[in-house]
Parts: C-alpha cells; sequence; structure tokens
C-alpha cells in the first residue's frame, strides 16, 4: 500500500486531529471585539470616558442588531396622477390603518413617499 492510500495525504504527514497551520494562524489573532471590551472595561486612567463610551457603542451594533428592513405588500394602492388624487389616496390609507388592513409601517412608507 502506499502513502496515499492510507490517509496520510489528506492530513498532509499530521495526525489526525491536529490543527494545520492556518488555523493555528487564525487562533493567534487578535479579537477585535475582545479589544474593544477590553477598551470599555479597563480602569488604566489613559483611556477617558469617551474612549469607553465609543467602545461601548461600536461593541453594542454586534450584541443588539437591527432587524432587517421588511417589505410589506398593500392591495389596492394606486399610483395618485394629481395632488388632488394624492390627498385622498393619504385620507383613505388612514383610514386602512384605522381599520387595522394596514400596518403602521406600510402606512408611514406610503404616505411618506405620497408627500415627496
Amino acid at each position: 500500500m502506499t502513502a496515499f492510500s492510507q490517509g496520510r495525504a489528506k492530513t498532509g504527514g499530521r495526525k489526525s486531529g491536529s490543527r494545520n497551520k492556518r488555523t493555528i494562524a487564525a487562533a493567534a489573532r487578535p479579537d477585535a471585539l475582545a479589544h474593544l471590551e477590553k477598551v470599555m472595561t479597563s480602569t488604566d486612567g489613559t483611556i477617558t470616558p469617551d474612549l469607553k463610551l465609543r467602545a461601548a457603542i461600536a461593541l453594542a451594533q454586534y450584541q443588539h442588531s437591527k432587524p432587517a428592513p421588511t417589505y410589506v405588500a398593500v392591495d389596492g394602492y394606486e399610483e395618485p396622477k394629481t395632488v388632488e388624487e394624492a390627498r385622498t389616496l393619504i385620507l383613505k390609507l388612514g383610514a386602512r390603518l384605522a381599520n387595522g388592513e394596514i400596518s403602521v409601517v406600510a402606512h408611514d412608507a406610503l404616505v411618506n413617499g405620497l408627500r415627496v
């Protein structure tokens, strides 16, 4: 049997389960989030409260990310041709919102688009 048929070629001569050079190098790199956490919790006098606040803000973006925007479909929406039609449509959208037919997000997006 050759060395390739025994499985040595898959690991490059390493023992099974040992990490390769790239995995070891990736683990040795400093973690940016861990560094921000150290800055934020540091008791060193050279780190200002403003810098700690900026580090906390940067960490918060990863811990509590904003939800992805949602897109809603609205049945019966017709693009207005005149200003009067736009005004009428705004009133109709308000009535649909009050009746629970459309969401607040859909209402606000459509009305803001009409006002532009």
